[in-house]
């Protein structure tokens, strides 16, 4: 069982996480556009950069939305909700955060190889 303190520190310590992983998407993107600018005639480059552009995107709308989960917790810690509940919606954003985590260091893993293969 966590008290407030313990879950509003990692609260902070997964907003850094993801404050990392959103600033990691846009160097994906800018990588993307690098390997888009090299060879625009490739039509088969051309479908896997879409694909990526569309996990990227995907990803980032789910990091979004972990983020907003995460302030929403804060609120409620600060509005004196009950300990039960907080602790509820702690271990499951913890789970969810964990299943974040996972999937994308794999989408992470392709990315890198695509990109490191076209560019």
């Amino acid at each position: 069982m966590y008290n407030i303190e313990e879950i509003h520190k990692d609260h902070v310590q997964w907003k850094r996480k993801l404050d990392f992983y959103r600033d990691e998407i846009l160097f994906f993107f800018k990588e993307l556009n690098k390997v888009f600018d090299k060879d625009k005639e490739n039509l088969q480059r051309m479908e896997f950069i879409d694909e990526y552009e569309a996990i990227l995107e995907k990803k980032q709308e789910q990091l979004e939305s972990v983020y907003q989960r995460i302030n929403d917790a804060e609120k409620s810690i600060s509005e004196g909700e009950s300990s039960d509940a907080l602790q509820k919606v702690h271990q499951q954003l913890s789970l969810d955060l964990q299943k974040f985590h996972r999937a994308y260091l794999k989408m992470k893993q392709g990315f890198k190889m695509f990109a490191a293969r076209n560019h």
